[in-house]
């Protein structure tokens, strides 16, 4: 895969660690892993900490870490990020912006 393909993008995630004895740090490692197996380069991580639900939907889940993860992959890369984090039950959320 050449350079020039190549997209760039910022992931915003919403981790769910209630049920769950892994830090936000392994979490975000496993997930930079993962973006790694499809050829995707992670440029930054930013932990944005844990902010309040505007409108929670679940009791007891009011509030959750926020993760922004910039990367580059071809244009499949979101798709393949979301599907491989599908069944994630500690992704609550994502949702993935092109920054070209």
């Amino acid at each position: 895969m050449s350079n020039t393909e190549q997209k760039t993008y910022r992931a915003t995630f919403i981790l769910d660690t209630r049920h769950n004895d892994e830090s936000v740090d392994e979490i975000v490692t496993r997930i930079t892993q993962t973006i790694g197996t499809f050829d995707g380069e992670v440029s930054k991580v930013d932990n944005l900490g844990i902010k309040d639900f505007e409108r929670p939907t679940v009791r007891g889940f009011e509030s959750a870490p926020y993760v922004q993860i910039d990367f580059s992959s071809d244009s499949d890369g979101p798709a393949t990020l979301k599907e491989k984090l599908r069944l994630d039950k500690t992704v609550n959320r994502v949702v993935i912006i092109s920054n070209d």
